[in-house]
Parts: C-alpha cells; structure tokens; sequence
C-alpha cells in the first residue's frame, strides 16, 4: 500500500483496527443526520472554524458570543425573522463589495457591514452579559 511504498510499515493489525474505527464513523448514520438537523450550529460552528483558520483570522470569541453570532447568522434566512433585513444588507454589501472595483464604494459597503456587526455584537453582549460574559473581557 501507500504507507508501505513510503517506508512507513504498517501492521495488518493496525490497518484491521483502522478500518473497523472508520467503518463505525460512516455507518454511524445518527450522527451525520443529527449534524445536518442540528439545532446548536454545530455544523455551522465547524465550518466557521474552518473558514476562520483557513483566512487566518485571530477571532477569539467566548462560545456564548460566538452561539450568538452563528445563531443570528443562521437565522437570517427564517421566514418573517428580524434578522432577515440584517442577513439581506450583509449579503448584498459583501456581494457588492465584491464586484466593486473604485475604493470609495468599498468603503462604504464595509461601514454598512460594520454597522450591522456593531448590532450584532450589541446583542451578543447583552445576551452574553446574563451569564457574566462581555464582549470587552475577550
């Protein structure tokens, strides 16, 4: 096998083992449907993760403000949510900001993005604040 060829030895009870753990990890159907039905954003908090390490953003949130923010995001899209007008301006500026070449356009789609951030950050604090978290302690 591929191990072999690079040198690195491999003993049938160690690829045995290796197969029997996969085999568990998709056939577990449970657990990938649960993962897509998931009501906590664990699907969404993974992804995150992956875009923000990937980008190599340093976004260091506590987990309540974190909740927070993936669960507004997430919901923008539910029908007649107040957060639907924030999750549309995010879009169309990012969408905007995107195709837009001259600076000072830029400029103002990022002040609009900052806007709707600053907002979603006030409720985060508030709602994170009942627990003793606040966003200035990160």
């Amino acid at each position: 096998g591929q191990c072999e060829a690079s040198g690195v030895p491999v003993s049938s009870t160690v690829l045995d083992s290796t197969i029997t753990e996969f085999t568990k990890l998709f056939k577990a159907d449970q657990c990938w449907i649960s993962l897509c039905e998931d009501t906590s954003n664990t699907y969404l908090k993974i992804i995150f993760h992956e875009v923000v390490s990937c980008a190599g953003a340093d976004l260091n949130f506590d987990p309540c403000i974190l909740d927070h923010l993936l669960g507004v995001y997430s919901s923008m899209s539910e029908p007649d949510n107040q957060m639907d007008d924030w999750g549309s301006r995010v879009r169309r500026s990012l969408r905007r900001m995107v195709s837009t070449v001259a600076s000072e356009e830029r400029k103002e789609e990022m002040e609009e993005i900052a806007r709707i951030v600053k907002g979603m950050l006030a409720e985060a604090d508030a709602t994170c604040l009942a627990i003793g978290v606040t966003i200035e302690d990160k």
